[in-house]
């Protein structure tokens, strides 16, 4: 019975463990065979390119100077008795305003002896005037005739007529010269920087402070060699003076200031050999009380917007539809297609296609990453543009 029950048991072990593999066979879930899952299409935005005359804005920056620099300076000695209280640096001065004050001692003696020269010089000329009308009484009743001009005192009135002449020279001279005590200012402007103090000596020629003048303000602008084709001829004679508006970035709002070009400069730079023109603002350093913008100042840093030429029948994109400065996707059918384009002149926002698109293609202008040519999309409907870029957006 035991060794019927040793040879029994593992064929009943293998009996039980191929049932329970079938069973596990059997309750196994049938996998499903299906078809392949369609990819999804990508949605994305276009815009139908066409050629079209395009407003050029050329963008430079440069610092803001003034337009004339002036010199204060004595025009004879003295000591300076006097100094004005807007004699200091960032001083406001009117032309023609009295800024120091000579000692006018010497100068009031000086003009007292001319004076006096003048009146003995006229009292010599009548003198010399009575004499010779005299001689040439005197010649008339005798027969005989005057050997010479000194016979009727001629030569002797004209020295008295030049010795007259000579004093009233030096009276102008003695009263120019006391006005001069009174040093004023040649401009008007602001003072930049004195060399005066009071009790000083000034000597002729001294200059006793400088300025600039307020009236006009100058920008020097860098014109880079692709944007020289679309700068118009430049004229200061209205309406054909070429517009700039300057943006004064420190405040929020940026203020903005208008001007024009006045010249370009005969040589290029030597170091960028770019071009560089020359703007001008109207009144940029001293506003009205109800004017909300903030003076400018000399060396103060302004970005420009120049009013340029208009580009002629060109095709424009967006630069942030072009990767990589080379190529653009569009969209033909329902795919992508990348595209290797030639670009020419741009700008910061947008740039003129030379070759590689045409008009009517379209463009994707949602931004991509590298993605594959024949791509599936789906165009946004709402936002395909039938005519392109608008003007007026351009820059």
């Amino acid at each position: 019975m035991n060794r019927v029950f040793r040879w029994s048991l593992p064929v009943l072990v293998l009996a039980i463990a191929w049932g329970v593999a079938q069973w596990i066979k059997q309750a196994s879930p049938e996998a499903s065979v299906g078809k392949p899952r369609s990819e999804s299409a990508l949605l994305v935005s276009v815009q139908e390119l066409s050629r079209r005359d395009f407003s050029i804005e050329l963008r430079s920056y440069g610092e803001l100077q003034a337009q004339r620099y002036a010199q204060v300076q004595a025009l004879v000695s003295g000591q300076i008795q006097w100094l004005s209280p807007d004699f200091e640096v960032g001083g406001y001065v009117e032309k023609g305003q009295v800024l120091l004050k000579l000692d006018q001692a010497d100068y009031r003696l000086a003009l007292q002896q001319a004076q006096s020269d003048l009146a003995a010089a006229e009292l010599a000329l009548a003198e010399e005037e009575a004499r010779s009308r005299q001689a040439a009484r005197d010649w008339s009743k005798s027969s005989a005739q005057p050997d010479n001009e000194y016979a009727l005192r001629k030569p002797q009135l004209r020295a008295a007529k030049a010795s007259l002449e000579t004093a009233q020279a030096r009276l102008v001279n003695a009263q120019l010269n006391l006005e001069r005590t009174q040093v004023k200012s040649p401009f008007t402007g602001f003072i930049q920087e004195t060399n005066a103090e009071l009790g000083a000596l000034a000597s002729p020629g001294s200059v006793l402070a400088t300025g600039f003048e307020t009236s006009y303000g100058e920008v020097r602008l860098p014109i880079a060699n692709k944007d020289q084709i679309y700068l118009p001829k430049i004229s200061t004679q209205s309406p054909d003076a070429i517009r700039v508006q300057f943006f004064n970035r420190l405040f929020n709002p940026e203020q903005v200031w208008e001007g024009y070009l006045v010249r370009s400069e005969a040589s290029l730079d030597e170091s960028t050999q770019q071009l560089h023109v020359v703007a001008r603002i109207p009144e940029p350093f001293a506003l009205e009380a109800s004017d909300p913008r903030q003076p400018l100042r000399l060396g103060q840093y302004l970005e420009a917007k120049i009013e340029a030429k208009q580009a002629k029948d060109v095709l424009p994109i967006p630069n942030s539809s072009l990767y990589q400065g080379r190529y653009v996707y569009l969209v033909e059918g329902d795919a992508l297609k990348r595209v290797e384009v030639t670009m020419g002149w741009k700008n910061a926002e947008y740039s003129f296609v030379e070759a590689g698109l045409e008009a009517g293609d379209l463009l994707v202008t949602t931004p991509l990453g590298q993605v594959s040519t024949g791509t599936r999309v789906e165009i946004a409907e709402a936002e395909i543009s039938q005519s392109g870029l608008d003007v007026g957006d351009q820059q």
